[in-house]
């Protein structure tokens, strides 16, 4: 799979985010899926930081995001140890996930 990891940052704007500290559209019926495998509504995601993985669709806006737990963002999706990440991960009860 064509699986990246980055830092998302959800806008007030619907559909724009921050990833990895660049203004990006999601894809219209992008997905974002929680900690939990359920889908997340991207307006109760506003303001928030999170480690995800995320998958593009052929015209390059992002299509499916994983909001990903403390213990999965430790590795790549290819299973290697991950770089330090700097970033807050907010845990799934604040946001309803």
């Amino acid at each position: 799979m064509n699986v990246e990891r980055g830092v998302i940052k959800f806008s007030e704007i619907p559909l724009e985010v921050k990833l990895n500290g660049t203004e990006e559209r999601l894809a219209p019926g992008a997905r974002i899926r929680g900690p939990m495998n359920t889908f997340v509504l991207n307006n109760a995601l506003v303001g928030q930081t999170y480690v995800v993985n995320y998958i593009r669709d052929p015209a390059g806006m992002v299509r499916d995001v994983w909001l990903l737990t403390p213990e999965e963002a430790q590795t790549m999706p290819d299973g290697s140890p991950a770089r330090q990440q700097r970033t807050r991960i907010v845990q799934p009860s604040h946001y309803g996930g």
